[in-house]
């Protein structure tokens, strides 16, 4: 996992953070390139591939919550959730 590149506020909304990921996904399907840049640098398997590459990869809600849950520099969806 990378370093941190959010910060998680002290009482964190549980309903933005879904829209983040909800936002996250819509912008991988319309290939939005900070969003398959982000993808990228938070998920193992795409850590090499191409922008088309990380575009046509299959990125369901729970994919996109743990990019978020990463960009704030936890393992998980579930211990974002719990913080």
């Amino acid at each position: 996992m990378s370093a941190p590149t959010r910060t998680l506020p002290t009482d964190p909304n549980l309903e933005h953070l879904r829209r983040q990921a909800r936002d996250l996904q819509r912008d991988h399907r319309d290939a939005v390139p900070q969003a398959l840049e982000r993808i990228r640098a938070q998920m193992s398997g795409l850590g090499s591939a191409s922008d088309a590459e990380v575009a046509a990869a299959p990125i369901p809600r729970t994919a996109a919550q743990l990019v978020i849950a990463r960009e704030y520099g936890v393992d998980s969806w579930r211990q974002l959730k719990e913080r």
